[in-house]
């Protein structure tokens, strides 16, 4: 039985409280039960399959976990910068790994067991285009993280960057980037407000908003963000992304877009750094809220059909 690596990330989230026992679940179940879902799906039109990488941080550590069918390893990130972009960045450095690491490469003729095995070597082509990519990443993170000050607005310019290939938005292709997160994690125990995870819900990001999320017992997503299921209809666009449809893009007041969202994560920001003991409960609807307003915003301009 082969699972999506989605099952694996909510199950790390359930029975994890830390980042390192994260990885040693998703590893676990890796090795086990292998990886399907989307990315090996026939039906989902696409003509290769391709194993996952996964990130995963607390407000102490963060990992990096790379993956070929059963097996994998995993880095810690211990300092700076890190960048992913669609090929294997791990090599001989890996702090953890998966059990039948070795076996696996010697049965596939793809290691000889004289050095270290390099993982990314081992299990990896060349791909230029991803590659160029994954450079574009680095240097766009070194230029930004020079003088030692990089912010959420700095994170968020990187994933809009469509000249380095990270934001992707072919209408030709039908290749897009689909929806983006920037996460902020702190380590304030004097708050019940201790991170918040800003979200887009809707492809493009360079047209799209990131608005704040933050969990809590009843947090109330609503339901603009949610898409229909299969068994009701095959178009299972949510009012959030029908809304980014129908927008006029060419007469939208994009400075006032871009004004609402800068002044709604300035207002989170200012909440994580201050050390007031904040009711997480005052955020149920927060992110609910800001989709609302986001699709007002896009209402003002719709797209008018020519007759």
């Amino acid at each position: 039985m082969n699972c999506s690596y989605k099952i694996y990330f909510r199950l790390a989230l359930e029975r994890a409280k830390t980042a390192k026992f994260a990885v040693e679940i998703i590893g676990e179940l890796i090795e086990k039960y292998g990886q399907g879902g989307a990315c090996f799906d026939a039906s989902a039109n696409i003509s290769y399959g391709y194993d996952n990488s996964f990130l995963v941080v607390d407000a102490e550590e963060a990992w990096t976990i790379e993956t070929c069918d059963h097996v994998w390893v995993a880095k810690q990130i211990k300092e700076g910068h890190y960048n992913m972009s669609n090929l294997y960045s791990i090599e001989d450095d890996y702090n953890l790994q998966s059990t039948n690491l070795q076996e696996f490469a010697k049965e596939k003729n793809l290691w000889d067991g004289k050095d270290k095995l390099n993982f990314s070597q081992v299990f990896q082509g060349p791909s230029p285009t991803t590659d160029a990519r994954l450079k574009a990443g680095r240097q766009l993170l070194e230029n930004l993280t020079k003088n030692g000050n990089f912010s959420i607005f700095d994170m968020i310019s990187i994933l809009r960057d469509d000249q380095a290939g990270i934001c992707v938005f072919d209408q030709v292709r039908g290749v897009r980037t689909t929806s983006s997160q920037v996460s902020v994690l702190t380590s304030n125990k004097t708050s019940q407000i201790d991170a918040c995870h800003f979200l887009t819900g809707t492809p493009n990001p360079k047209q799209s908003l990131f608005k704040p999320f933050i969990f809590s017992n009843n947090v109330q997503l609503g339901p603009l963000t949610v898409s229909s299921p299969e068994e009701i209809t095959s178009q299972r666009i949510h009012p959030l992304y029908a809304a980014h449809q129908k927008a006029k893009w060419e007469n939208v007041d994009h400075k006032r877009l871009q004004d609402f969202e800068h002044e709604g994560i300035m207002e989170i920001i200012n909440k994580l750094k201050s050390f007031e003991n904040n009711n997480v409960d005052t955020y149920e609807t927060l992110f609910y809220d800001t989709v609302s307003a986001e699709i007002e915003l896009l209402r003002e301009h719709p797209c008018t059909k020519r007759s």
